[in-house]
């Protein structure tokens, strides 16, 4: 039996999620309500060298995010166009 799981967005991101063009945002909100659903669907990929860090991809967008199946959460850690996903800012 899969369990439904929680997404959290801090609020940064859900900043930056609003700050989106409607169809950009709606996209990305699509994959969301998919990870409740399975948090590793295809097309994801783990982050080598950090430990528990998964990237998803949408468009032009890297959502990266960490899995916790004990509490059954999805946590966002950050939202970030693909021509910023390289630089050192994006994901820490």
């Amino acid at each position: 039996m899969i369990m439904s799981s929680d997404v959290l967005l801090p609020p940064t991101e859900v900043d930056r999620l609003k700050a989106l063009p409607r169809r950009d945002a709606t996209r990305i909100l699509t994959l969301l309500e998919r990870l409740r659903e399975d948090p590793y669907p295809a097309g994801v990929h783990r982050v080598r060298g950090v430990d528990g860090l998964w990237i998803a991809r949408v468009d032009r967008y890297r959502i990266a995010y960490t899995v916790r199946p004990e509490e059954h959460q999805v946590v966002i850690v950050r939202l970030s166009r693909e021509t910023d996903a390289a630089s050192s800012e994006s994901i820490q």
